[in-house]
């Protein structure tokens, strides 16, 4: 992604057999952004609670999409290098907390010439 910019990450909930888990059975999802090398929290994103609000959308058939924020892709901690790598970790839980998950999706940051 583009330093800056305000893309959105889609993924599907799914239980061990690979059936979708609907928003109803979900307890909690939470979103942290972190620096993949260092784990350095990006933006204050730890542990924020996207179940159907703030950056998080859930459909019914457990449909997540996350939209980033600006602060998300920016890359003012590292003035002058040309990429980072970034790393969206969802963790959530369903069937009234007693089932978890997590998925970490990995991603770089790119810082592109001005004009």
């Amino acid at each position: 992604y583009a330093e800056g910019t305000t893309p959105s990450y889609t993924a599907t909930f799914e239980d061990p057999s690979g059936n979708p888990i609907p928003p109803s059975a979900l307890t909690t999802v939470t979103l942290t952004i972190c620096d993949t090398l260092t784990g350095v929290i990006i933006n204050d994103c730890d542990r924020v609670d996207i179940l159907n609000t703030g950056r998080g959308t859930i459909s019914a058939d457990g449909q997540l999409t996350i939209q980033l924020l600006p602060g998300d892709t920016s890359m003012a901690e590292v003035p002058g290098l040309p990429s980072v790598q970034r790393s969206l970790v969802i963790d959530w839980t369903y069937s009234n907390g007693v089932l978890v998950g997590r998925r970490q999706a990995n991603f770089t940051v790119l810082a592109l010439a001005g004009p």
